[in-house]
């Protein structure tokens, strides 16, 4: 005869079973659920808002190699670094005053076997290293001194060889003093009477109308045939008949020709018959 004594304890492992799933799933429904005393820092709780659960961070320790929030170079050169130097002008060169923990200008290597590390500005000025003029100060413009980066110094208010950020100032070429301009001697006197670049309308050899110099200008020949027939040019008429215009090429001329001959129109009597232009080439 058989023994069936272990089938009937089935039942009871079946409730077992169940009553340990409540178990747990009331024991995540309750962990769900954080709140301040459940002796868990967890959800939103600090230790401000929530200090029964959640401890205070230790304290900073100098030395541990973190600068901690209540550290700082002053009270822990050992984790913190330095503030940058006052002056860091960025100009590539390792002046007086930077050093390589607070400025890009100053090279260094912190880090490594102690026989390697060096810091420009800090404990270095050794041009191989830190580049020329390490550890110089930096120049000043303006004080009559040469220093590095300066073409010139020569004071504050430069000079006419040296501009006031000590650049040299490169000489311009001279203009020879009896130098001028072919059509401007023709159309507008400039080489009478010596005066170099200044205008002499009433010389010019067309329309000059001074009768009392040298030049026996084309004006001054028909006003003397014909006076009554001719329309002399003079002081008045002179800015709009006697014109001398540039131009850059050769189409420019047609137009600048027109517009004269179109201004010609406006001189009294308005009754002029011919218009001459003159065409130059420099």
């Amino acid at each position: 005869m058989k023994n069936d004594q272990p089938l009937e304890a089935a039942p009871i492992v079946r409730a077992l079973l169940i009553a340990l799933f409540f178990l747990l799933a009331a024991d995540v429904a309750f962990a769900a659920k954080p709140f301040c005393g459940d002796g868990r820092c967890s959800g939103q709780e600090t230790p401000e808002n929530c200090p029964a659960d959640c401890s205070a961070p230790p304290p900073d320790v100098c030395g541990d190699g973190f600068c901690g929030p209540t550290e700082s170079y002053e009270s822990c050169p050992a984790d913190c670094d330095p503030p940058p130097p006052a002056e860091c002008n960025n100009d590539g060169i390792c002046n007086d005053g930077e050093d390589c923990l607070g400025c890009a200008d100053c090279p260094g290597k912190t880090g490594g076997k102690p026989t390697n590390r060096y810091c420009c500005g800090l404990d270095t000025c050794d041009p191989d290293r830190c580049g020329a003029n390490a550890c110089d100060p930096v120049p000043v413009c303006g004080n009559y001194l040469l220093e590095y980066n300066e073409e010139c110094d020569d004071g504050p208010s430069g000079s006419a060889n040296c501009d006031i950020f000590c650049n040299i100032i490169e000489p311009t070429a001279l203009v020879p003093l009896n130098q001028f301009n072919i059509g401007d001697s023709i159309g507008e006197g400039e080489a009478a009477n010596g005066t170099i670049g200044a205008p002499n309308h009433q010389l010019v050899w067309s329309t000059g109308y001074d009768g009392g110099d040298i030049v026996d200008s084309l004006n001054e020949r028909f006003e003397s045939r014909d006076a009554a027939a001719y329309s002399e040019n003079n002081a008045g008429r002179d800015p709009v008949i006697n014109q001398a215009i540039s131009g850059s090429i050769m189409a420019d001329f047609p137009g600048q020709a027109q517009a004269v001959a179109a201004q010609m129109a406006s001189v009294p009597p308005g009754t002029a018959g011919m218009v001459t232009v003159l065409l130059g080439n420099n």
